[in-house]
């Protein structure tokens, strides 16, 4: 954790053990704690001592949950809310959101939706606890986000490997804003658009005064016949949305950055 405004300064550094490897790690920022999302053989969502660690006190603690959202086996890992925006932190006490998708193909009675669960953390003097409970499943347009098990997904110019499309998961990172009457969450992901192509999905979901979920708006961005991957979005403070991602084609275009966005008021 950064002493300083400085990134070049001192740091306080941490170590936490995992009870199983977490690969893939994705962090984020909520009022009472860093949360931490991971590909693991069972689903948990860890939970690190924020006020603690930003004083450089050695004695904080770390805390888990583990859950069981609907995946479609192998590769998956949810995002956990990570506040941003000019309006701050939520309220302490506020549940923070974990996001994932599911996939009708995954089996009965699964739809296309985003999956989202709160947790709860209380950081009581002894031994601090973690809870994890379902919020609400938003359906979303349909989607295929099926993937190569030989993670060969993406061509390229000039040879036969082809790259991994980064199946399965939601892609870092899920940006919560808090707004004055709503709170907004924006998301992307991966989907295979044809037998050869693949793009990215996005969407932004909002949370009234009631804590309801609901969409907003939502769209698969291929406009021409690239393959696109590995998105990241975000809002800015006039509600303007940037969407970043890998680009690529079989002959051609060669693995590259590009980006699009949407105007607050398209």
């Amino acid at each position: 954790i950064s002493q300083t405004n400085n990134p070049a300064g001192a740091y306080y550094t941490y170590t936490f053990t995992s009870p199983q490897f977490p690969d893939y790690l994705k962090f984020s920022i909520w009022s009472d704690g860093y949360y931490m999302t991971s590909n693991q053989g069972t689903q948990k969502v860890f939970v690190f001592e924020r006020d603690k660690m930003l004083n450089g006190d050695p004695s904080a603690r770390a805390v888990y949950s583990s859950f069981t959202p609907p995946n479609g086996g192998g590769f998956f890992v949810p995002l956990p809310a990570d506040a941003d925006g000019n309006t701050g932190l939520p309220p302490v006490g506020t549940p923070c959101p974990v996001f994932s998708f599911s996939d009708n193909a995954w089996g009965t009675g699964i739809s296309d939706a985003i999956q989202i669960y709160n947790v709860a953390v209380n950081w009581q003097p002894t031994t601090p606890t973690a809870s994890i409970s379902f919020a609400t499943a938003v359906p979303t347009s349909a989607f295929d986000a099926s993937y190569s098990s030989s993670w060969d997904d993406v061509p390229q110019p000039g040879t036969t490997q082809k790259l991994d499309g980064i199946g399965g998961v939601l892609n870092y990172r899920a940006q919560w804003r808090k707004w004055p009457t709503y709170n907004s969450v924006v998301l992307t992901w991966g989907v295979k658009v044809s037998a050869t192509k693949r793009s990215v999905m996005w969407c932004e979901l909002r949370q009234d005064q009631s804590n309801i979920w609901s969409m907003y708006q939502q769209s698969i961005f291929s406009p021409d016949s690239y393959n696109r991957w590995v998105g990241s979005i975000a809002m800015d403070d006039m509600g303007n949305i940037g969407l970043c991602y890998a680009v690529s084609g079989s002959s051609v275009k060669y693995p590259s950055l590009a980006y699009t966005g949407r105007m607050a008021n398209d």
